[in-house]
């Protein structure tokens, strides 16, 4: 789904969320969206598989999807692995953090 789509959607909650090829092309205000609502949402798992070339695209860095999940927090990183398929690729699982 698109990003601003998570804003029509219900605040159902889910167990696994996938994000593949997105985040770092976006722009880092979408992504922290993006997260927070995750952190929403999320009961189980937050699977990321995303480059990481940090290259400045139109002068800005490309978005570090690890930095943007440590600082809106809500997850705890369970693996984190260089892909073997793609290179510069990382693929990521985060465990949502239980609350109350």
């Amino acid at each position: 789904m698109p990003t601003f789509a998570i804003n029509e959607m219900t605040e159902r909650t889910t167990d696994v969320l996938l994000n593949e090829n997105s985040m770092p092309e976006m722009p880092e205000t979408a992504v922290e969206e993006y997260v927070r609502w995750a952190k929403r949402t999320v009961r189980g798992l937050f699977y990321s598989y995303n480059q990481e070339a940090y290259s400045p695209v139109e002068g800005e860095l490309q978005v570090l999807v690890p930095a943007v999940v440590a600082r809106v927090g809500g997850f705890t990183r369970y693996s984190r692995d260089i892909s073997w398929l793609r290179r510069g690729y990382v693929e990521e699982v985060y465990l949502a953090e239980h609350r109350s």
